[in-house]
C-alpha cells in the first residue's frame, strides 16, 4: 500500500476527537461520566470525538472543551488544542471570521441543582405569603392593632387635654358649712320681710292695724315654719364623697345641678373631700388606682378595669 493511502487513515486516527476516545476507552471512563464532570451534553462529548464540528458554534468553545477534555484525561492540553488548529485547517474548518463572543448564546450547562434552588426558593416565598395572609385577613391581626393605637391615643389626647385645662373649683369642706351658708339667706329673707311688714304697719288706720298686724304674723310665721322644714331636706340631700389616691389618676366629677366639682390629674398620695347636691356623676381614668368612700361608706370598684374609663353614679 502507497504512502498516499494511509495518509487518510493516520488523519483519522491521530484526529483531537479520536485521541480523546481513545484516552477515556483506554481509562475506562464512561461518556455520561464525561459529561458529568465536563458539564456538557452527550450530543456534544459524542460530537468532539466524532470531530463534528458543524456546529454553530466558534472554533474558540472547542478549543475549550477540547482544552478541558484533555485535562479530564490527564492528557496535554496544548497538543490537544495544535492537534486541533491543523485539523481544522486541512479540512477548511471555521475559515470565516470569528463570530463575537456577546453574540453567541453559550451552552447552558446540566446541573440539577439549579432547579432544587429556584424550587427551594418558590417554596419559601409561598410560605411567607400565606403567613402574611393568614395573620391579616384570617386572624384580623392588621385590625385590631389599628383599633387598638387608635384607642391608646385616643386616650392620651384626652388625658392630656385635661392635664392642659386641669381645674379644681373650690367647694366646701365639710356638710356644717354648707348648712350654715344655706340658713344665712333665710335669715336675711326673713328680716326684710319683717321690715316691710313694719312699713305696712305704720301706714294703716287704727281700725285696721290690729287685724292686719295679726295677719301678718300669721303668714310671717307660717312662711318661716315652711322655709325651716324645706332646710332639713336640702341638708340632705347633700352627699360626703372622699377620695384618696394611689396613684395618678383623672377625674371628672359633678353634682345635680352639672356643677363641676373636680377635673383634671390628682397625683399619687393626696386625697380631697367633696360635697354638695346629690346625685354624683363620677369619671376616673384609673379606678384601681383610686379608694372611694361615700357617706362614709367605702365604693367598691373592683368591677372596673383600667383598659377604659369608669363611669359611676352615687347618691340618689
Amino acid at each position: 500500500m502507497s504512502e498516499t493511502d494511509q495518509t487518510p487513515d493516520n488523519e483519522i486516527q491521530f484526529s483531537p476527537g479520536s485521541l480523546l476516545k481513545q484516552a477515556r476507552e483506554a481509562a475506562g471512563i464512561s461518556i455520561e461520566e464525561v459529561m458529568q464532570q465536563l458539564k456538557l451534553t452527550r450530543q456534544t462529548v459524542i460530537a468532539i470525538e466524532s470531530d463534528d464540528y458543524s456546529s454553530d458554534l466558534p472554533a474558540t468553545f472547542y478549543r475549550g472543551y477540547l482544552r478541558n477534555y484533555a485535562e479530564l484525561l490527564k492528557m496535554d492540553d496544548d497538543d490537544i488544542v495544535e492537534n486541533f488548529d491543523n485539523f481544522c485547517k486541512r479540512n477548511n474548518l471555521f475559515t470565516k471570521a470569528e463570530q463575537s463572543l456577546a453574540t453567541i448564546e453559550l451552552e447552558k450547562p446540566i446541573n440539577s441543582s439549579n432547579w432544587l434552588v429556584k424550587s427551594f426558593t418558590a417554596l419559601i416565598v409561598l410560605i411567607l405569603l400565606f403567613g402574611a395572609y393568614y395573620l391579616l385577613v384570617e386572624k384580623k391581626v392588621w385590625q385590631q392593632l389599628t383599633s387598638s393605637l387608635n384607642s391608646s391615643e385616643g386616650q392620651v389626647e384626652s388625658i392630656s387635654e385635661a392635664g392642659d385645662s386641669e381645674l379644681l373649683l373650690p367647694i366646701s369642706e365639710n356638710t356644717s358649712d354648707s348648712a350654715d351658708d344655706s340658713t344665712q339667706p333665710i335669715g336675711e329673707q326673713t328680716s326684710e320681710l319683717i321690715n316691710v311688714q313694719e312699713d305696712q304697719k305704720v301706714s294703716l288706720s287704727d281700725n285696721e292695724l290690729s287685724s292686719e298686724s295679726l295677719n301678718l304674723k300669721e303668714d310671717a310665721s307660717n312662711e318661716a315654719l315652711a322655709k325651716d322644714s324645706a332646710q332639713p331636706e336640702m341638708v340632705a340631700s347633700n352627699g360626703k364623697l372622699v377620695l384618696v389616691f394611689t396613684d395618678d389618676c383623672w377625674v371628672r366629677i359633678t353634682d345635680a345641678n352639672g356643677k363641676v366639682l373636680a377635673l383634671g390629674i390628682k397625683k399619687g398620695g393626696t386625697s380631697m373631700t367633696l360635697s354638695g347636691p346629690t346625685p354624683y356623676e363620677l369619671t376616673l381614668g384609673k379606678p384601681s388606682a383610686v379608694q372611694l368612700s361615700y357617706q362614709n361608706e367605702p365604693v367598691d370598684l373592683s368591677s372596673y378595669p383600667d383598659t377604659r374609663a369608669a363611669r359611676l353614679t352615687l347618691g340618689n
